[in-house]
């Protein structure tokens, strides 16, 4: 447990195993668990409904990444087919998780709603829903999410090698001299999951090298909030969500990065995902707030460049960026952006 007599984080177990986490990867997985707790609350449970509601969500995923990307195998979205039975083994590890992050638990065979559940199912607003969540998670049993979070948070930032980029047994021992008390499969699925609830990001830079770096902040000050859009307290400590970035500063930022990746040039064509990154790094935001930021400067009220995003294949490839293709902008319903060219806007 990290939480102490008064609901309080505790820190001293974060120097011990933090055990093993492997339930729940992907924010569609904990959206797809609500949605069934709120359609099926007090109807039989269904294992076989259940896990269609998990899988669906991760096949439409899947597709469309391979509407991008042809070549991403990214397990276990890679194999997350209707007919997979992969599912069948983590079921009861997933069941245990959302009910102890208090989503749904099975009472005499029946849909029992939890309070998180029905939180959740009051809100339409992504922002909000990602707090809720990330504090469900962060005051839940499972103290690998918060000693992770802390971990990032004071070290800034975790560097895998390129040497260890195939995620081997071996890796383990690195993440155990950098503070990481966990296995690699758990340490990836924090890392997943805290991605898509806009908690950490990550790049890998021309070497090969990976880096994991928070997009929140873990602090005791009272008065550090002012940079922030939203936080939330938990117990002595408070947790600092989105930071607060102007319309100059991102502009000012993203006609650098487009400029290293152009030979500083306007009017060319740069790959969005390595804008990104670079954008992302030197903010500390998370990718998430790319887009949204990006699409306010579209009609920044200056008018000081034109931005536009275009579709079509990944031409660069990066290892296990299938999650970030997911989080790229849409130029249509069905379409992400893959590539940006910004041009000088004419004052006449």
């Amino acid at each position: 447990m990290i939480l102490g007599k008064f609901g309080e984080p505790t820190l001293h177990n974060c120097l011990k195993s933090w055990g093993s986490v492997r339930k729940v990867r992907y924010l569609t997985d904990l959206h797809n668990s609500v949605r069934y707790a709120l359609e099926n609350a007090e109807k039989e449970f269904s294992k076989d409904s259940f896990r269609e509601y998990i899988l669906i969500g991760r096949q439409r995923r899947l597709e469309l990444i391979r509407k991008h990307d042809q070549d991403v195998f990214y397990t276990p979205m890679g194999r997350a087919i209707l007919a997979t039975k992969r599912l069948w083994v983590t079921l009861p590890d997933t069941l245990v998780f959302l009910k102890n992050i208090g989503v749904f638990r099975i009472e005499k065979g029946r849909v029992h709603l939890l309070p998180l559940a029905r939180k959740l199912g009051q809100v339409s607003n992504q922002n909000a829903a990602n707090l809720i969540l990330i504090e469900a998670i962060l005051k839940s049993k499972y103290s690998a999410y918060w000693c992770s979070l802390w971990l990032l948070n004071t070290r800034g930032s975790i560097k895998i090698p390129r040497a260890f980029a195939h995620r081997r047994k071996s890796l383990r021992s690195l993440l155990w001299e950098q503070g990481v008390r966990t296995d690699v499969a758990s340490f990836y699925t924090i890392r997943d999951l805290f991605y898509e609830l806009e908690a950490v990001n990550w790049y890998i830079d021309s070497d090969g090298n990976e880096y994991l770096y928070p997009t929140i902040a873990i602090v005791e000050d009272e008065d550090s909030d002012h940079e922030w859009q939203y936080s939330f307290s938990l117990g002595s400590f408070k947790i600092l969500y989105q930071r607060k970035i102007s319309m100059d500063s991102f502009v000012d930022a993203l006609v650098s990065s487009y400029m290293r990746f152009t030979r500083s040039r306007f009017d060319v064509e740069a790959d969005l995902l390595s804008v990104r990154d670079d954008l992302c790094k030197d903010l500390r935001i998370s990718d998430h707030q790319f887009s949204e930021l990006l699409r306010e400067a579209q009609k920044y009220i200056k008018e000081r460049i034109a931005i536009r995003l275009s579709f079509g294949s990944i031409r660069i490839r990066k290892r296990n960026y299938a999650l970030k293709i997911t989080t790229l902008p849409q130029v249509s319903s069905d379409r992400l952006a893959l590539y940006i060219r910004l041009s000088r806007r004419s004052l006449a």
